[in-house]
């Protein structure tokens, strides 16, 4: 991103990690670096299913076509260090949110 450090106190993404063509760790690596200490960060995302099943397989593979794919936001955020709070919209749509320490 284009922007210092710490510069923003609350940062939005939704739909931004899920794509085949985007490396989701260092695009939220990118989002908690612009935002303050302090501030919140809150990502809307389509979260990897817990199960897989025929169906859930089959629309992975459907909006594959499109570029567009589940990804693992929580074990992204772990593996930066943060714990989010998930919020859980639907079964498509998942919202984390974490504070930057």
């Amino acid at each position: 991103m284009p922007c210092q450090g710490e510069h923003f106190d609350y940062v939005l993404a939704t739909k931004s990690l899920s794509s085949d063509s985007v490396d989701a760790g260092r695009a939220l690596s990118e989002t908690i670096r612009v935002y303050r200490s302090g501030g919140e960060v809150y990502v809307a995302e389509w979260p990897k299913a817990e199960k897989e099943t025929f169906t859930e397989r089959l629309m992975v593979k459907l909006a594959s076509l499109n570029d567009d794919a589940p990804q693992d936001c929580l074990g992204i955020f772990r593996g930066l260090g943060y714990e989010p709070e998930v919020e859980i919209v639907s079964k498509r749509c998942h919202v984390f949110g974490t504070t930057k320490r």
